[in-house]
């Protein structure tokens, strides 16, 4: 029984020790008092105040995180504390997450009970350490270059772009202080005095929490020496088209120029607290250079709008002689939307019984433009001249989502409403587009007006049934009781008639070869009256071949005719020559009221006909030709009529760039489909965009190879030649063709301020002790006389438009065949072969 007891006795002491204690005389200890936590940064200061009075007292804490918070974890380096507080760097937790500490005191074998801080985020309750700073110094400016609190820390790892910073700076010599706020980790301090010393000290303030750092450390450094060459002053930015314009002011002569340009970009944040996600325009910190402007002998370059990627950026520009080198100019930070054009939108119109439902899509290609706009809906019924104006606010929060829609109400059935819609930006911009194609759709019936058709027409139906079983009847009943034995007459007609003296029989020769090239001839061969019987028996078989659209002539040759549009006949006769065909007969003319006549002299029925047209000249005369011969082909049974245009006709006619501007190339295009086109071959259009404007088959052929071929040969000092483009929309064709010779190239930039007059040019790149070979899609203003006067030395172009005349009254003039590649397109197209090698070959 006693050794029972002392078990328990044992087993007492080690469950409760506080028991041994007091029946030993040890001393209770106090819980600490006060515990608080304070955070700077990363860094944190666990704080406590303690009542006891002993000595060789120690603490340890614990913390608890996470959803549940079930489990203590010690703290690392606030275990054993002989003092009251202890300091450690942020714990391995989520800093968005709650977390809660506590404290006890510990002497022996003594331990007080645990005292708790009530929980917290630890992101919300930390305190703004100062930023880091750093100083670099030119002869009239201070780089300040700034590092944000807790670099390299977690705390505001995803909150680096959130801080502001303000900048106080001051001479040391004196107590006057400028105050510069910025956004961003590099600011530039401008307008101080050579070789002064300047102090400066930055605040930190995030303006999401609202929070403000500490100043930093002041720190001070000395301007450098006034530089021999200024920086460039008074940077300015224009458009114009699509091209940026880029001019500075510089005193100096013979310097050279240089550009480079700083991207910005949107961030997206979130945090998985209370607090919302927010969105941060970032600059980055990487300059790039502007590939036009690395080298510029002027105070202005031009560079495409499209080298940009981003809708917000900063520029700076910097001078050099050769052997000196000015500091950078002050940035210019440019926001792209300030010099966009705002396009119409797209719509849609889907109609109900009672309404429209309208579908509006943002043309813009950059997402964030179509964020925040407002569209303006007009609709009105077609029958009237009211326009109702429906204003709706669209707020596009993810350009992914479903396209912006909204429904009119309230309308009639079977009734036909137009309906247009226009972008209004926010007020920021203050632009407006134009309104989009009006687009008309009909609302669907109503309930009764379905019951009315369905009564309408079953009685139709019905009518129709009775009517026809009444016929039916009527034909039984003559046929049973009334039908006559005598024979029909025409019966004896057919068998009262005399044979056929003349039945001429057809050749069984037929034609295998299909390929036709229309050629127009203003005359045509009279004959004489008096015939033979032979020659009356072939005319006579000619014209029946010709109306059964079988054309077998006996002096037919093996191979069919090409008929080629003589508005060009020289080059019409060499694709003939080049294919080893005849040329085919057709005849032009136009009556007194100047109406263009059409008459096709062969059959054409079942053949791949060729019409070869070029877009010079009397344009509109040869373009209505070209329709009417086209139309005369398809409406005479042939197979497939390909239109052959080398210079497509109204082709830089391409987009609406002003009000109530047409576009004629798209009409054009249009002109081409409805007059019986199936196939258009046309070569260098002025924007090979253009083939989206037709909804035929277009193949785009290049004269490229043969104008690299004939630099090749032409040209002795070719491998040292600069290829220039005369305009900024020319430098892709440019830079193929230098790429594929292997040579530099240079722009010119031109500004039209109306069709073809041109402001003074400004030359972008190096042509100096080099053969320039300039490069364009067409030249259309060249008179004579100033190329005679020219101080270059040729001009080469392609036969596609005749040079003959021209060629006799200036030497200057060259001309590159591009009939062989012609002619090898309409056979391998006429082959059902694909024609892309000669986008980067001359047939041989």
């Amino acid at each position: 029984m006693h050794a029972l007891l002392g078990a328990a006795a044992l087993v007492l002491v080690a469950r409760a020790p506080w028991a041994l204690l007091a029946a030993t005389g040890g001393e209770d200890l106090d819980p600490p008092e006060d515990v608080d936590v304070h955070i700077i940064d990363d860094n944190f200061t666990l704080k406590w105040n303690s009542r006891a009075s002993v000595d060789n007292v120690t603490f340890s804490a614990e913390y608890q995180t996470g959803e549940a918070m079930e489990s203590w974890l010690k703290l690392p380096r606030c275990q054993h504390v002989t003092g009251t507080k202890c300091e450690f760097s942020s714990p391995d937790t989520d800093i968005y997450s709650k977390i809660k500490f506590r404290v006890r005191a510990e002497k022996g074998m003594n331990i007080s009970s645990w005292k708790e801080v009530d929980p917290f985020f630890p992101f919300y309750k930390a305190h703004i350490g100062p930023p880091g700073v750093r100083l670099e110094a030119e002869d009239q400016a201070v780089l300040v270059h700034i590092s944000h609190p807790g670099q390299g820390g977690k705390m505001w790892a995803t909150d680096k772009f959130s801080f502001r910073y303000k900048i106080e700076i001051w001479q040391k010599s004196s107590d006057v202080t400028q105050v510069i706020e910025t956004n961003y980790s590099t600011e530039k301090i401008l307008k101080l005095l050579p070789e002064t010393t300047y102090c400066l000290k930055v605040e930190a303030t995030h303006f999401s929490l609202r929070k403000h750092s500490n100043y930093s450390a002041v720190q001070c450094i000395n301007t450098t020496v006034a530089n021999k060459m200024p920086a460039p002053g008074n940077i300015e930015m224009a458009a114009r088209g699509g091209s940026y314009i880029l001019t500075w002011n510089y005193a100096s002569p013979n310097v050279s120029f240089r550009a480079q340009w700083l991207p910005f970009r949107m961030e997206q944040y979130c945090r998985p607290v209370t607090s919302p996600g927010y969105s941060q325009l970032i600059r980055q910190d990487n300059w790039r250079p502007i590939p036009t402007c690395t080298d510029v002998q002027t105070t202005r370059c031009v560079f495409p709008k499209d080298a940009f990627h981003v809708e917000t950026f900063c520029l700076r520009v910097q001078a050099s002689d050769g052997n000196n080198t000015s500091f950078w100019s002050e940035e210019k930070c440019i926001d792209s939307q300030t010099y966009t054009v705002v396009l119409p939108p797209v719509i849609s119109v889907t109609p109900t019984r009672d309404s429209l439902t309208v579908y509006v899509h943002c043309q813009d290609s950059f997402n964030s433009r179509c964020r925040g706009l407002i569209y303006e809906v007009i609709f009105w019924e077609n029958t009237s001249n009211t326009k109702l104006t429906n204003q709706c606010q669209i707020w596009i929060r993810k350009i992914e989502k479903e396209s912006p829609e909204f429904t009119i109400v309230n309308l009639q059935p079977l009734t036909v409403y137009c309906v247009q819609a226009r972008v209004i930006l926010l007020a920021k911009l203050n632009k407006t587009s134009n309104f989009s194609d009006v687009l008309c759709e009909k609302t669907r019936p109503g309930n009764s007006s379905i019951i009315w058709i369905i009564t309408a027409f079953g009685t139709v139906f019905f009518s129709v049934l009775v009517l026809y079983a009444g016929r039916s009847l009527q034909k039984y009943l003559s046929y049973m009781f009334f039908s006559s034995p005598k024979p029909p007459a025409s019966i004896d007609e057919f068998f009262s008639e005399p044979p056929s003296k003349n039945l001429l029989l057809l050749t069984p020769e037929e034609h295998t070869e299909r390929c036709f090239i229309i050629e127009n001839t203003d005359t045509v061969a009279v004959t004489k009256e008096n015939h033979g019987p032979e020659e009356d028996h072939r005319k006579y078989s000619s014209q029946s071949s010709q109306d059964s659209g079988n054309y077998s002539n006996e002096e037919e040759s093996t191979m069919p005719n090409i008929k080629i549009f003589s508005s060009h006949q020289d080059l019409s006769q060499k694709i003939a020559d080049c294919l080893g065909l005849e040329l085919g007969k057709v005849v032009t003319k136009k009556f007194s009221n100047q109406e263009t006549c059409v008459e096709i002299g062969e059959s054409v029925r079942g053949e791949d006909v060729y019409i070869v047209q070029s877009g010079c000249g009397e344009i509109n005369d040869n373009l209505m030709e070209l329709l009417i011969m086209i139309n005369a082909c398809k409406i005479a049974s042939a197979s497939r009529v390909t239109a052959v245009i080398p210079c497509f006709p109204y082709v830089r006619q391409d987009k609406k760039d002003k009000s109530r501007a047409p576009i004629s190339a798209k009409l054009v295009a249009n002109m081409l489909s409805v007059a019986g086109a199936d196939h258009i071959i046309t070569m260098d259009l002025h924007a090979s965009q253009l083939q989206g404007f037709f909804d035929i088959p277009v193949d785009n052929l290049y004269a490229e190879p043969a104008v690299l071929k004939w630099i090749r040969e032409y040209i002795s000092e070719w491998k040292n030649c600069t290829i220039v483009s005369p305009d900024a929309g020319g430098a892709k064709r440019v830079t193929s063709i230098a790429d594929r010779l292997n040579v530099d190239f240079a722009l010119i930039h031109k500004e039209r301020k109306k069709a073809n007059e041109v402001d003074p040019m400004v030359l972008v790149g190096d042509v100096k002790d080099r053969v320039a070979i300039l490069v364009d899609d067409m030249a259309d203003t060249c008179a004579l006389s100033q190329i005679n006067n020219a101080c270059f030395e040729a001009v080469v172009v392609t036969d596609i438009i005749p040079q003959e005349e021209k060629m006799k009254h200036c030497s200057k003039i060259q001309v590159i065949d591009i009939s062989l590649i012609l002619a090898e397109a309409i056979r391998k197209t006429h082959n059902g072969e694909s024609v892309s090698y000669l986008f980067s070959h001359v047939p041989l």
